[in-house]
This record gives structure tokens, C-alpha cells and sequence, in this order.
């Protein structure tokens, strides 16, 4: 039986070392991985902290192995019943490693899948996009040929439009499938929106006049003078008026008065001599124009010649 029992451990240690080389293999994968998601980390940390967008299986790989659970070398694993469970330890340490993004889902909060990011993108943004846009506008976070499969997925699935023009193809969402009626495009709401936008738009056009009217009353206002200035300029005003009426009273006094028959005579006799006046200036003036068109020449040159004195005094109006 002790016999039986050294074999059996013989051949667990065996297997051990078997398994410990493939571990070691398997720690050499998870280091070059591991080297990988070190310049994912570089490129997160230039492109921004999007890390909650997806979570992809180096990442998943990375997180679920902690200190405790890395495999164990061949060199490490002794030729004894103890090494034999402490590499069956180790061992199912390294198992439970690789079920390890499970159980972290189980754990924490379910990370976003590539499809469903892509897909909570669109719908949230609802605009056009080639693949490419959304590969950039997803910070390069998921392969520009996965996000045209997962496009062209979500196309499938009723979940987004494709619209091709030549080469070029558009995915947008598709309206039907917008939450809370969103993408409700029927035609009475169309109607009612237009009516809508009508009714809006002749009350910006009454708010737009009546604001221009109010603007020029406004810069209107602003040039006439306030109420202070308007009560000082009246104080002058009668300030002039009483000396204007004081000088006046005192020419009064000095001047001889004339009777209301003598002021009636006189506006008689100045109305006939100012319409002889103006009778024969115009007379004179129209000799003076026949005989310059006869010369050919200006009537100014005319009068010159014939040493007529102009009469350049305005005609005062009647009395």
C-alpha cells in the first residue's frame, strides 16, 4: 500500500511539472499580454478616460489574475506530498484565474459589450455617421473592421438604417426604435409640428417689429433733453422774455406815438412804391435779356457795356 502510495505521488509530482511548464508557457502569453494592455493603458491615457465604455478580454484576463492566483514555475514544485498540494493549489488557482471574468461579473457591475456601446452611441447621438466616424468618435476604443461588423449587425437587428451613396454608406438610427416616442414621424405630428412652427414663427415676427419700434422710440427719447435741462432752458427763456419786454416798454416811452389812421396811410403808400419798384426792375431786366440774346452775350456783360447798376436789394414783402 506504500508502495502504491510513493507511485501515485510520483505521478502526481510528474504531473505537476508537466502542468507547471505549461504554466510557465501560460505565464510568458499573459506577460506579452499583459505587455499589451500596458500600451493600451498608454494609448487610454492619451486618448482620455473611456475605460467604462467596454471592457475587452485582455483586460478581463488582467483583472481576474491577482497576486495570489499567478501559476507556479517547475523549479518551485518539490518532489513531495506537501508540493504536490501546494501545485494542485496553485493549479486551481490558475483555474480559478481563467474563470475569473465570470466571477468579476457576478461581483461588480457587467461591463459594456462592444455591440452595446456602439449601439447606446447611436441611439443616444441619433445622427448619421459613417463606420469610421464612430470609430473615432468611440476614442479608437473598439477596431475599425469590428465597428463595421457590429454595424452592419445592428442593422440586421432593426436597430439602425443604412443608407448607401456610391461607395460611401450612412448608419443612422432608426427612428422607430428611439425610446419614449422619439422617432414618432407620423403624419399628424408632422402637421402638428408645422403648424407649430408656423404659429411660432409670426410671433417672432410681431416680437421682432414691435422690438425695432420700441429700439427707435428708445434712441428717439435719448436725443430729446431730460426734464432737468428742460426747467433750466425754461428759467432762461423767461429770464429773456422779461428783459426783452423791459427794453421794450423803455423804447416805448422814448419814441413819439403815431395815430391808427397815420400807421394805415403809411402801409398804403409803402405797398405802391414797392410795386413800382418791382415793376420796373422786372421791366428793365427784360430789356436787358432781349438785348443779350441779341448779342449772343450774358446780361451781365450787357449791363457792363451799357454801365447799368444792378439793383441787388432783396424786395421786402408787403405790408
Amino acid at each position: 500500500m506504500a508502495g502504491g502510495g510513493d507511485d501515485s505521488s510520483e505521478e502526481f509530482v510528474e504531473d505537476d511539472s508537466a502542468c507547471g511548464e505549461e504554466e510557465e508557457e501560460d505565464g510568458d502569453s499573459s506577460a506579452s499580454f499583459e505587455s499589451e494592455e500596458d500600451e493600451d493603458d498608454d494609448d487610454d491615457g492619451a486618448t482620455g478616460d473611456d475605460s467604462d465604455v467596454f471592457e475587452t478580454p485582455i483586460k478581463a484576463r488582467k483583472r481576474a489574475r491577482t497576486p495570489s492566483q499567478q501559476p507556479a514555475t517547475a523549479a518551485t514544485a518539490a518532489p513531495s506530498s506537501s508540493s504536490v498540494g501546494g501545485s494542485t493549489g496553485a493549479n486551481g488557482g490558475t483555474a480559478a484565474g481563467k474563470k475569473g471574468p465570470a466571477g468579476a461579473g457576478a461581483s461588480g457591475s457587467a461591463p459594456k459589450t462592444p455591440k452595446a456601446a456602439v449601439s447606446d452611441y447611436m441611439l443616444q447621438s441619433n445622427r448619421p455617421y459613417s463606420y469610421i466616424n464612430v470609430f473615432d468618435n468611440l476614442r479608437k476604443k473598439i477596431p475599425k473592421a469590428m465597428v463595421q461588423k457590429l454595424l452592419d449587425e445592428l442593422v440586421r437587428d432593426g436597430t439602425l438604417k443604412l443608407q448607401e451613396y456610391g461607395k460611401a454608406r450612412i448608419y443612422y438610427a432608426n427612428q422607430d426604435a428611439l425610446p419614449n416616442g422619439a422617432g414618432d414621424a407620423s403624419a399628424d405630428k408632422m402637421r402638428t409640428l408645422d403648424q407649430e412652427a408656423k404659429t411660432l414663427t409670426s410671433q417672432l415676427e410681431i416680437v421682432s417689429k414691435q422690438e425695432q419700434q420700441t429700439r427707435a422710440r428708445a434712441s428717439s427719447l435719448s436725443c430729446q433733453p431730460t426734464d432737468d435741462e428742460l426747467t433750466k432752458k425754461l428759467a432762461n427763456c423767461a429770464q429773456e422774455l422779461e428783459q426783452a419786454e423791459a427794453r421794450n416798454g423803455a423804447a416805448k416811452g422814448q419814441g413819439r406815438s403815431v395815430a391808427a389812421g397815420g400807421m394805415k396811410t403809411a402801409k398804403q403808400s409803402f405797398n405802391k412804391f414797392r410795386a413800382l419798384w418791382v415793376t420796373r426792375k422786372r421791366n428793365a431786366m427784360d430789356v436787358v435779356d432781349m438785348i443779350a440774346d441779341g448779342m449772343e452775350k450774358k446780361p451781365k456783360v450787357v449791363m457792363e457795356m451799357l454801365g447799368v447798376e444792378p439793383d441787388e436789394d432783396p424786395i421786402p414783402p408787403k405790408m
